[in-house]
């Protein structure tokens, strides 16, 4: 059920959605749906709520690794997942697209921009970044570069260098503040992933 409700609602929107398309793209009776789900909303809320468990979250850092290594790595995976799974799609969409909900999912937002800035505090003080980086700010553009970057090639329909795009958006919110010892590295990295990460499709 869930996954039918997300076909409908990544297609149309949460406000153009009906109880009938998304049954019929369940495969359930409307009356079996409200078996399970007293409204609309209460669908899209477990919509979002699969969403979130199957976005990653930050995960545990061994001490010798990268903190911006395990950044760009998830932030690439979030967006080759979110090409390719309709759950999270049809999530990312109710969740950023102005005035589609009741109530706006901003939390996701907030802990998205929270978890992003932790990884760079981790990242400043290993070196990786300059003392002064601003940890939110760069977070912040991250993040908008991020939902940018998706929103425009949907809106668009040109999906084929998402990761090639991301690439871009994360040198160019991370180049200034790399620290001089790390900025080769860093960057190669980057390219690297993009690569490993697009093989994967292949």
């Amino acid at each position: 059920m869930i996954e039918g409700a997300a076909t409908v609602f990544n297609e149309v929107g949460y406000r153009s959605a009906v109880i009938s398309a998304i049954s019929r793209a369940a495969k359930i009776t409307p009356g079996g749906m409200y078996h399970y789900f007293d409204s609309k909303e209460d669908i899209a809320q477990a919509v979002l709520d699969e969403f979130e468990a199957r976005w990653s979250v930050v995960p545990e850092r061994a001490p010798e690794d990268s903190p911006l290594g395990m950044l760009i790595s998830m932030t690439l995976r979030q967006m080759q997942r979110l090409h390719k799974d309709r759950i999270v799609r049809a999530g990312f969409r109710m969740t950023f697209e102005p005035g589609t909900l009741p109530t706006p999912n901003t939390s996701f937002a907030e802990q998205w921009l929270a978890s992003v800035a932790a990884v760079l505090v981790d990242a400043r003080e290993a070196g990786e970044l300059t003392s002064d980086a601003n940890a939110d700010e760069i977070a912040w553009t991250i993040v908008s570069g991020f939902v940018g970057t998706y929103t425009l090639a949907e809106t668009i329909g040109q999906h084929a260098n998402l990761l090639s795009r991301m690439e871009a958006v994360l040198a160019g919110a991370l180049r200034e503040h790399l620290d001089p010892d790390h900025r080769d590295r860093v960057l190669t990295a980057l390219r690297y992933s993009v690569a490993a990460i697009s093989d994967t499709d292949a």
